[in-house]
């Protein structure tokens, strides 16, 4: 799970590492930013509290999706190439990604993770976790009309469990599969 901060002061989004010089984060998150506006922190657990495992690492370019749109939030994501190779470590290392684009998820379990508002509405410096979130089909996806969640997103839910402003960017993880299913985009009503 990675941090990105405005500046290296503020969390803004989270984001996934890739691989040793990439990470994924939601479109919304960077865009009219430039590379220097966002440092990137990895191995992270309280940002309050830097440990020796933690990495943090300055951005060279942003690569928005081509068909990234801010009106619906259609193809919502962003490729972040970072300055310098990050050392993988048994804190630090890339997740895991589906080996096929066509896999129905519809049905899985998965796990959120970020450091977004908490229901009382505080900014958490511990990362949190959410098990047990159900992957639905799109179309059963009853907390939006039709035509919102597109072709290209899907729809995790469960009863009193919810992602918030913060947590856009991170990841929805099947641990069963160890694979990121889609890097998150806070939609909530209740945000």
């Amino acid at each position: 799970m990675a941090s990105l901060k405005f500046f290296g002061r503020f969390h803004f989004c989270g984001g996934s590492l890739i691989a040793d010089t990439w990470v994924i984060t939601a479109a919304h998150c960077v865009t009219r930013m430039l590379p220097y506006d966002i440092t990137v922190v990895l191995g992270e657990h309280d940002l309050k509290d830097f440990e020796d495992k933690t990495k943090i690492i300055e951005v060279l370019k942003i690569y928005q999706h081509p068909k990234y749109s801010r009106y619906d939030s259609n193809w919502d994501m962003s490729l972040l190439k970072l300055k310098q190779r990050v050392e993988l470590t048994r804190e630090i290392s890339p997740v895991c990604l589906p080996l096929n684009n066509d896999d129905d998820f519809t049905g899985a379990k998965a796990t959120i993770s970020g450091w977004g508002l908490t229901s009382n509405k505080s900014i958490p410096d511990i990362l949190q976790k959410v098990d047990g979130m159900d992957i639905l089909a799109n179309e059963n996806c009853g907390l939006y009309p039709p035509g919102v969640i597109m072709e290209n997103m899907l729809c995790s839910s469960s009863k009193g469990k919810d992602t918030c402003q913060g947590d856009s960017g991170g990841n929805l993880v099947n641990i069963a599969t160890c694979c990121i299913i889609k890097s998150i985009l806070c939609r909530s009503p209740n945000c």
